[in-house]
Protein backbone atom coordinates (compact mmCIF):
# COMPACT_ATOMS: atom_id res chain seq x y z
CA UNK A 1 0.00 0.00 0.00
CA UNK A 2 2.31 3.20 -1.68
CA UNK A 3 2.42 6.29 0.46
CA UNK A 4 3.86 7.64 -2.45
CA UNK A 5 5.16 10.47 -0.99
CA UNK A 6 6.87 8.91 2.00
CA UNK A 7 9.37 7.32 -0.26
CA UNK A 8 11.52 10.13 -0.11
CA UNK A 9 9.35 12.75 -0.40
CA UNK A 10 10.13 15.76 -2.77
CA UNK A 11 13.29 14.04 -3.45
CA UNK A 12 11.63 10.88 -4.34
CA UNK A 13 9.01 13.02 -6.98
CA UNK A 14 12.09 15.05 -8.52
CA UNK A 15 13.93 11.45 -8.84
CA UNK A 16 10.61 9.65 -10.92
CA UNK A 17 9.93 12.32 -13.03
CA UNK A 18 13.38 13.33 -13.84
CA UNK A 19 13.66 9.63 -14.64
CA UNK A 20 10.32 9.04 -16.63
CA UNK A 21 10.74 12.61 -18.42
CA UNK A 22 14.94 11.16 -19.46
CA UNK A 23 12.63 8.06 -20.91
CA UNK A 24 10.64 9.35 -23.23
CA UNK A 25 12.40 13.08 -24.26
CA UNK A 26 14.62 13.03 -27.40
CA UNK A 27 17.05 16.37 -26.64
CA UNK A 28 17.90 18.34 -24.44
CA UNK A 29 15.22 21.45 -25.04
CA UNK A 30 12.83 19.03 -24.96
CA UNK A 31 13.51 17.50 -21.49
CA UNK A 32 13.72 20.77 -20.10
CA UNK A 33 10.07 22.15 -21.58
CA UNK A 34 8.79 18.65 -20.02
CA UNK A 35 9.93 18.88 -16.42
CA UNK A 36 8.84 22.93 -16.50
CA UNK A 37 5.76 21.53 -17.68
CA UNK A 38 5.55 19.89 -14.63
CA UNK A 39 6.41 22.88 -12.30
CA UNK A 40 9.97 21.86 -12.40
CA UNK A 41 12.95 24.45 -13.52
CA UNK A 42 15.72 23.11 -14.83
CA UNK A 43 19.01 25.16 -14.89
CA UNK A 44 21.73 23.33 -17.64
CA UNK A 45 24.25 25.18 -18.38
CA UNK A 46 27.02 24.18 -20.74
CA UNK A 47 29.61 26.64 -18.28
CA UNK A 48 28.62 24.30 -15.07
CA UNK A 49 29.55 20.66 -14.19
CA UNK A 50 25.87 19.86 -12.97
CA UNK A 51 22.61 20.30 -13.82
CA UNK A 52 20.31 22.26 -11.08
CA UNK A 53 16.47 21.14 -10.52
CA UNK A 54 14.33 23.28 -8.43
CA UNK A 55 11.08 21.35 -7.24
CA UNK A 56 7.46 23.22 -7.61
CA UNK A 57 7.65 23.59 -3.69
CA UNK A 58 11.26 25.26 -4.00
CA UNK A 59 13.75 22.53 -3.21
CA UNK A 60 17.04 22.25 -4.99
CA UNK A 61 18.48 19.56 -5.80
CA UNK A 62 21.63 18.89 -8.10
CA UNK A 63 21.50 16.13 -10.91
CA UNK A 64 24.94 14.17 -8.92
CA UNK A 65 22.65 13.56 -5.68
CA UNK A 66 20.07 11.40 -7.59
CA UNK A 67 20.75 7.85 -8.03
CA UNK A 68 22.69 6.30 -9.30
CA UNK A 69 25.12 8.86 -10.15
CA UNK A 70 26.14 7.26 -13.33
CA UNK A 71 22.76 7.52 -15.63
CA UNK A 72 21.83 11.41 -14.30
CA UNK A 73 25.29 12.93 -15.80
CA UNK A 74 25.23 15.44 -18.89
CA UNK A 75 26.87 12.46 -20.87
CA UNK A 76 24.38 9.95 -19.55
CA UNK A 77 21.34 12.13 -20.12
CA UNK A 78 22.07 13.17 -23.59
CA UNK A 79 22.94 9.66 -24.51
CA UNK A 80 19.67 8.73 -23.62
CA UNK A 81 18.15 11.55 -25.88
CA UNK A 82 19.72 10.25 -28.76
CA UNK A 83 18.98 6.62 -28.18
CA UNK A 84 15.32 7.74 -28.03
CA UNK A 85 15.66 10.18 -31.15
CA UNK A 86 17.35 7.26 -33.02
CA UNK A 87 14.59 4.69 -32.07
CA UNK A 88 11.44 7.37 -32.74
CA UNK A 89 13.35 7.95 -36.42
CA UNK A 90 13.02 4.30 -36.81
CA UNK A 91 9.25 4.10 -35.86
CA UNK A 92 10.17 2.42 -32.83
CA UNK A 93 7.46 3.60 -29.76
CA UNK A 94 9.72 5.74 -27.26
CA UNK A 95 8.00 4.17 -23.75
CA UNK A 96 9.14 3.73 -20.39
CA UNK A 97 12.00 0.88 -19.00
CA UNK A 98 8.95 -0.58 -16.69
CA UNK A 99 5.31 -0.67 -16.50
CA UNK A 100 5.45 -0.21 -12.71
CA UNK A 101 7.70 3.08 -12.66
CA UNK A 102 5.36 4.49 -15.15
CA UNK A 103 2.15 3.41 -13.34
CA UNK A 104 4.23 5.29 -10.21
CA UNK A 105 4.48 8.28 -12.54
CA UNK A 106 1.27 8.73 -13.07
CA UNK A 107 0.55 9.29 -9.79
CA UNK A 108 3.54 10.84 -9.29
CA UNK A 109 2.43 13.71 -11.76
CA UNK A 110 -1.26 13.93 -10.11
CA UNK A 111 0.54 14.75 -6.41
CA UNK A 112 3.02 17.11 -8.34
CA UNK A 113 0.44 19.24 -9.60
CA UNK A 114 -1.76 19.43 -5.96
CA UNK A 115 1.85 20.15 -4.04
CA UNK A 116 2.13 22.79 -6.97
CA UNK A 117 -1.46 24.43 -6.12
CA UNK A 118 -0.64 24.43 -2.34
CA UNK A 119 2.75 25.91 -2.30
CA UNK A 120 1.38 28.74 -4.40
CA UNK A 121 -1.50 28.77 -1.54
CA UNK A 122 -4.22 27.45 -3.92
CA UNK A 123 -5.46 25.55 -1.09
CA UNK A 124 -9.32 25.93 -2.82
CA UNK A 125 -8.34 24.62 -5.65
CA UNK A 126 -6.28 21.51 -4.21
CA UNK A 127 -9.54 20.43 -2.87
CA UNK A 128 -11.54 21.00 -6.24
CA UNK A 129 -9.15 18.98 -7.51
CA UNK A 130 -9.09 16.19 -5.52
CA UNK A 131 -12.83 15.95 -4.96
CA UNK A 132 -13.65 16.60 -8.75
CA UNK A 133 -16.32 14.26 -10.02
CA UNK A 134 -14.94 12.69 -12.84
CA UNK A 135 -12.20 11.47 -10.09
CA UNK A 136 -14.25 10.72 -7.32
CA UNK A 137 -18.02 10.96 -5.84
CA UNK A 138 -19.64 11.97 -2.55
CA UNK A 139 -19.81 8.41 -0.87
CA UNK A 140 -16.20 8.53 -1.37
CA UNK A 141 -15.01 11.96 0.17
CA UNK A 142 -14.75 12.31 3.89
CA UNK A 143 -14.49 14.61 6.05
CA UNK A 144 -12.88 14.38 9.35
CA UNK A 145 -12.97 17.23 12.30
CA UNK A 146 -14.92 19.48 9.35
CA UNK A 147 -17.59 18.81 6.84
CA UNK A 148 -16.75 18.43 2.80
CA UNK A 149 -18.65 20.65 1.72
CA UNK A 150 -17.05 23.73 3.74
CA UNK A 151 -13.68 22.12 4.53
CA UNK A 152 -11.37 25.14 3.56
CA UNK A 153 -13.66 27.65 5.18
CA UNK A 154 -13.42 25.62 8.23
CA UNK A 155 -9.07 24.67 7.94
CA UNK A 156 -8.95 28.64 7.69
CA UNK A 157 -11.22 29.34 10.22
CA UNK A 158 -8.73 27.07 12.59
CA UNK A 159 -5.65 29.45 11.38
CA UNK A 160 -7.42 32.32 12.33
CA UNK A 161 -8.53 31.53 15.68
CA UNK A 162 -4.94 30.09 16.45
CA UNK A 163 -3.34 33.41 14.46
CA UNK A 164 -1.23 30.87 12.85
CA UNK A 165 -1.59 32.03 8.75
CA UNK A 166 2.14 31.31 8.13
CA UNK A 167 4.30 29.10 6.79
CA UNK A 168 3.03 25.53 5.24
CA UNK A 169 -1.03 25.71 5.09
CA UNK A 170 -1.57 22.41 4.13
CA UNK A 171 -0.37 18.60 3.73
CA UNK A 172 -0.94 16.19 0.74
CA UNK A 173 0.34 12.76 0.96
CA UNK A 174 -1.88 9.63 -1.00
CA UNK A 175 -2.64 6.47 0.20
CA UNK A 176 -2.43 4.25 -2.63
CA UNK A 177 -3.93 0.45 -3.40
CA UNK A 178 -2.05 -1.86 -6.60
CA UNK A 179 -3.72 -1.85 -9.44
CA UNK A 180 -4.34 -6.13 -9.15
CA UNK A 181 -6.05 -5.88 -5.60
CA UNK A 182 -9.42 -7.10 -6.16
CA UNK A 183 -11.27 -4.52 -3.92
CA UNK A 184 -14.00 -2.08 -4.06
CA UNK A 185 -13.75 1.89 -4.01
CA UNK A 186 -15.87 1.95 -0.74
CA UNK A 187 -13.74 -0.31 0.92
CA UNK A 188 -10.67 1.27 -0.15
CA UNK A 189 -12.11 4.08 0.96
CA UNK A 190 -12.52 2.70 3.98
CA UNK A 191 -8.94 1.11 4.64
CA UNK A 192 -7.54 4.71 3.81
CA UNK A 193 -9.55 6.08 6.86
CA UNK A 194 -8.48 3.35 9.18
CA UNK A 195 -5.02 4.97 8.55
CA UNK A 196 -5.63 7.93 9.76
CA UNK A 197 -7.48 6.78 12.86
CA UNK A 198 -4.18 6.94 15.04
CA UNK A 199 -3.25 9.38 17.89
CA UNK A 200 -1.30 11.81 15.78
CA UNK A 201 -4.03 12.57 13.46
CA UNK A 202 -6.11 13.39 16.11
CA UNK A 203 -7.77 17.15 16.34
CA UNK A 204 -6.42 17.55 12.69
CA UNK A 205 -8.81 18.41 10.06
CA UNK A 206 -8.32 16.72 7.08
CA UNK A 207 -10.22 16.24 3.58
CA UNK A 208 -10.17 12.65 2.42
CA UNK A 209 -11.11 11.51 -1.24
CA UNK A 210 -10.51 8.46 -3.46
CA UNK A 211 -10.06 8.13 -6.75
CA UNK A 212 -10.91 5.97 -9.25
CA UNK A 213 -10.43 7.58 -12.55
CA UNK A 214 -6.96 5.07 -12.26
CA UNK A 215 -6.85 1.37 -12.23
CA UNK A 216 -4.94 1.18 -8.84
CA UNK A 217 -7.44 2.95 -6.70
CA UNK A 218 -5.75 5.71 -4.21
CA UNK A 219 -6.99 8.23 -1.75
CA UNK A 220 -5.77 11.72 -1.49
CA UNK A 221 -5.70 13.43 1.75
CA UNK A 222 -5.17 17.13 2.67
CA UNK A 223 -4.84 17.84 6.14
CA UNK A 224 -4.85 21.43 7.21
CA UNK A 225 -1.11 22.01 9.02
CA UNK A 226 -2.83 23.82 12.43
CA UNK A 227 -4.95 21.46 14.65
CA UNK A 228 -8.16 22.61 15.68
CA UNK A 229 -7.70 21.59 19.48
CA UNK A 230 -4.61 22.42 20.20
CA UNK A 231 -3.16 25.03 18.02
CA UNK A 232 -0.46 23.13 17.55
CA UNK A 233 1.79 22.96 13.91
CA UNK A 234 1.80 19.39 12.33
CA UNK A 235 5.31 17.82 12.88
CA UNK A 236 6.88 14.08 11.34
CA UNK A 237 9.64 12.61 12.16
CA UNK A 238 11.23 10.02 9.49
CA UNK A 239 10.54 7.51 12.46
CA UNK A 240 6.56 8.10 12.58
CA UNK A 241 6.72 8.26 8.65
CA UNK A 242 7.76 4.47 8.69
CA UNK A 243 5.36 4.05 11.64
CA UNK A 244 2.87 4.99 9.25
CA UNK A 245 3.89 2.72 6.66
CA UNK A 246 4.06 -0.45 9.05
CA UNK A 247 0.76 0.52 9.93
CA UNK A 248 -0.33 0.27 6.41
CA UNK A 249 0.99 -3.03 6.18
CA UNK A 250 -0.95 -4.18 9.04
CA UNK A 251 -4.54 -2.74 7.45
CA UNK A 252 -3.57 -4.78 4.44
CA UNK A 253 -3.25 -7.81 6.31
CA UNK A 254 -6.52 -7.87 8.32
CA UNK A 255 -8.33 -6.83 5.26
CA UNK A 256 -6.59 -9.93 3.58
CA UNK A 257 -4.88 -7.72 0.52
CA UNK A 258 -2.81 -9.50 -1.26
CA UNK A 259 -0.68 -6.95 -3.12
CA UNK A 260 -0.70 -3.40 -1.61
CA UNK A 261 2.17 -3.85 1.07
CA UNK A 262 4.92 -1.40 0.91
CA UNK A 263 8.48 -1.94 1.73
CA UNK A 264 7.70 -5.49 3.34
CA UNK A 265 10.55 -8.15 3.24
CA UNK A 266 9.68 -11.73 2.75
CA UNK A 267 9.52 -14.16 5.66
CA UNK A 268 10.85 -17.45 5.60
CA UNK A 269 8.69 -20.22 6.87
CA UNK A 270 8.48 -21.18 10.63
CA UNK A 271 9.17 -25.26 10.93
CA UNK A 272 5.89 -25.11 13.27
CA UNK A 273 3.80 -23.89 10.20
CA UNK A 274 1.11 -26.57 9.55
CA UNK A 275 0.22 -26.97 5.53
CA UNK A 276 -2.61 -24.54 5.55
CA UNK A 277 -1.07 -21.89 7.14
CA UNK A 278 1.85 -22.25 4.52
CA UNK A 279 -0.73 -22.75 1.80
CA UNK A 280 -2.78 -19.21 3.04
CA UNK A 281 0.68 -17.20 3.05
CA UNK A 282 1.80 -18.75 -0.41
CA UNK A 283 -2.09 -17.09 -1.88
CA UNK A 284 -1.64 -13.97 0.32
CA UNK A 285 -4.37 -15.13 2.76
CA UNK A 286 -4.27 -14.67 6.41
CA UNK A 287 -5.67 -16.88 9.36
CA UNK A 288 -8.02 -13.58 10.35
CA UNK A 289 -8.95 -13.87 6.65
CA UNK A 290 -9.79 -17.82 6.74
CA UNK A 291 -11.70 -17.09 9.84
CA UNK A 292 -13.43 -14.53 7.86
CA UNK A 293 -14.49 -16.67 5.15
CA UNK A 294 -15.67 -19.80 7.23
CA UNK A 295 -17.99 -16.94 9.40
CA UNK A 296 -19.49 -15.73 6.45
CA UNK A 297 -20.52 -19.04 4.72
CA UNK A 298 -21.76 -20.46 7.99
CA UNK A 299 -23.47 -17.47 8.44
CA UNK A 300 -25.21 -17.53 5.39
CA UNK A 301 -26.62 -21.44 6.41
CA UNK A 302 -27.32 -21.28 10.07
CA UNK A 303 -31.15 -20.88 11.34
CA UNK A 304 -29.93 -20.40 15.13
CA UNK A 305 -27.01 -19.43 17.05
CA UNK A 306 -26.63 -23.08 18.43
CA UNK A 307 -26.38 -24.17 14.98
CA UNK A 308 -23.99 -21.18 13.99
CA UNK A 309 -21.71 -22.69 17.07
CA UNK A 310 -22.23 -25.73 15.94
CA UNK A 311 -21.26 -25.44 12.00
CA UNK A 312 -17.75 -23.19 13.15
CA UNK A 313 -16.80 -26.21 15.80
CA UNK A 314 -16.98 -28.51 12.89
CA UNK A 315 -14.65 -26.10 11.04
CA UNK A 316 -12.39 -26.37 14.03
CA UNK A 317 -13.33 -22.80 15.59
CA UNK A 318 -14.71 -21.72 18.84
CA UNK A 319 -17.27 -19.42 19.51
CA UNK A 320 -17.28 -17.95 22.92
CA UNK A 321 -21.33 -16.04 22.33
CA UNK A 322 -21.76 -14.63 26.14
CA UNK A 323 -24.76 -12.60 26.58
CA UNK A 324 -23.07 -10.58 28.65
CA UNK A 325 -20.64 -9.44 26.76
CA UNK A 326 -22.01 -6.82 23.53
CA UNK A 327 -19.20 -9.45 21.21
CA UNK A 328 -18.53 -12.49 20.12
CA UNK A 329 -15.22 -13.96 20.21
CA UNK A 330 -13.93 -16.72 17.78
CA UNK A 331 -10.86 -18.73 18.62
CA UNK A 332 -9.13 -20.77 15.57
CA UNK A 333 -7.39 -24.19 16.26
CA UNK A 334 -4.20 -23.05 16.75
CA UNK A 335 -5.55 -20.85 19.84
CA UNK A 336 -5.48 -17.20 18.18
CA UNK A 337 -8.60 -14.92 19.32
CA UNK A 338 -10.61 -12.45 17.47
CA UNK A 339 -13.74 -10.55 17.98
CA UNK A 340 -16.20 -10.37 15.44
CA UNK A 341 -16.08 -6.46 15.49
CA UNK A 342 -12.75 -7.06 14.00
CA UNK A 343 -14.17 -9.35 10.92
CA UNK A 344 -15.17 -7.48 7.32
CA UNK A 345 -17.62 -5.91 7.21
CA UNK A 346 -18.29 -5.76 10.72
CA UNK A 347 -21.81 -4.87 10.57
CA UNK A 348 -22.77 -7.93 9.17
CA UNK A 349 -21.23 -9.99 12.35
CA UNK A 350 -22.27 -7.46 14.92
CA UNK A 351 -24.61 -9.99 17.50
CA UNK A 352 -28.10 -8.24 16.47
CA UNK A 353 -27.18 -8.51 12.68
CA UNK A 354 -26.39 -11.88 12.97
CA UNK A 355 -29.24 -12.93 14.88
CA UNK A 356 -31.56 -11.12 12.32
CA UNK A 357 -30.01 -13.29 9.54
CA UNK A 358 -30.61 -16.57 11.93
CA UNK A 359 -34.30 -15.50 11.86
CA UNK A 360 -34.16 -14.99 7.97
CA UNK A 361 -32.87 -17.83 6.99
CA UNK A 362 -35.21 -19.54 9.59
CA UNK A 363 -37.87 -18.19 7.42
CA UNK A 364 -36.69 -18.95 4.36
CA UNK A 365 -36.40 -22.61 5.56
CA UNK A 366 -40.01 -22.60 6.38
CA UNK A 367 -40.92 -21.18 3.05
CA UNK A 368 -38.67 -23.96 1.40
CA UNK A 369 -40.22 -26.36 3.42
CA UNK A 370 -43.97 -24.97 2.34
CA UNK A 371 -43.28 -24.91 -1.34
CA UNK A 372 -42.01 -28.50 -0.99
CA UNK A 373 -45.71 -29.36 0.42
CA UNK A 374 -47.08 -27.35 -2.19
CA UNK A 375 -45.43 -28.61 -4.65
CA UNK A 376 -46.51 -32.05 -3.75
CA UNK A 377 -50.13 -31.37 -3.40
CA UNK A 378 -50.03 -30.26 -6.78
CA UNK A 379 -48.78 -33.17 -8.06
CA UNK A 380 -51.37 -35.42 -6.21
CA UNK A 381 -53.85 -33.17 -7.83
CA UNK A 382 -52.55 -33.36 -11.06
CA UNK A 383 -52.31 -37.31 -10.72
CA UNK A 384 -56.37 -37.03 -9.77
CA UNK A 385 -56.98 -35.10 -12.39
CA UNK A 386 -55.81 -37.23 -15.29
CA UNK A 387 -57.04 -40.40 -14.05
CA UNK A 388 -60.97 -37.98 -14.03
CA UNK A 389 -60.16 -37.71 -17.30
CA UNK A 390 -59.15 -40.90 -18.31
CA UNK A 391 -62.29 -42.41 -16.87
CA UNK A 392 -64.10 -40.53 -18.17
CA UNK A 393 -63.52 -41.19 -21.67
CA UNK A 394 -62.99 -45.30 -21.30
CA UNK A 395 -65.55 -45.89 -17.80
CA UNK A 396 -64.14 -49.54 -18.85
CA UNK A 397 -61.08 -48.82 -17.13
CA UNK A 398 -62.56 -48.30 -13.96
CA UNK A 399 -61.12 -51.54 -11.91
CA UNK A 400 -57.86 -50.64 -13.67
CA UNK A 401 -54.91 -50.02 -11.11
CA UNK A 402 -55.70 -46.18 -11.10
CA UNK A 403 -54.68 -44.03 -8.02
CA UNK A 404 -58.73 -42.88 -8.22
CA UNK A 405 -59.49 -46.28 -7.48
CA UNK A 406 -57.35 -45.97 -4.35
CA UNK A 407 -58.87 -42.62 -3.09
CA UNK A 408 -62.08 -44.16 -3.50
CA UNK A 409 -61.10 -46.79 -1.33
CA UNK A 410 -60.42 -45.22 1.61
CA UNK A 411 -63.18 -42.77 1.00
CA UNK A 412 -65.64 -45.87 1.74
CA UNK A 413 -63.25 -46.63 4.48
CA UNK A 414 -64.51 -43.11 6.35
CA UNK A 415 -67.42 -43.74 5.54
CA UNK A 416 -67.70 -47.27 7.29
CA UNK A 417 -66.36 -45.73 10.44
CA UNK A 418 -68.91 -42.84 10.55
CA UNK A 419 -71.85 -45.33 10.11
CA UNK A 420 -70.37 -47.70 13.15
CA UNK A 421 -70.42 -44.55 15.52
CA UNK A 422 -74.53 -44.26 14.59
CA UNK A 423 -75.56 -41.31 12.37
CA UNK A 424 -75.89 -38.11 13.67
CA UNK A 425 -73.54 -38.85 16.66
CA UNK A 426 -70.49 -36.76 18.19
CA UNK A 427 -67.14 -38.05 16.46
CA UNK A 428 -65.45 -37.77 19.31
CA UNK A 429 -67.65 -41.04 20.96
Amino acid sequence: MELNNTKGTWQYNLFTTVKENMAVSRSREEFVKNMNALGYKVKWDDSHKYITFTTPDGHIRRNNKLYPVEDFTKDALQRRFDVNKSNFDKGIKIDSNKNETKDISKLDKEMIFVEKLISEDKGNRAINYITRGDKTSAKLITGINCSPESALNEMMLTKKMFNKNEGRQFIHFVHSFHDHEDISPELAHEISLKLIEQERFKGFEILAATHTDEDHLHTHFILNTVNSETGMKWQQSIKEVKALIEFSNRLCEEYGLKYSYSNKKKKSYNKSETLGERKAKEEGRSWKQELQLAAKSVLKHSTSKEEFIKNMNQLGYAVKWDSTDDRVTFITSNGRPCRNTSLYPPKIFSKDAMEKRFSINKQFENSKQEFRHEVQMQAMQDIILETINKLSHNPSLGNSNYPFSYLEGQALKEKMKEKEKGEGLDWDR
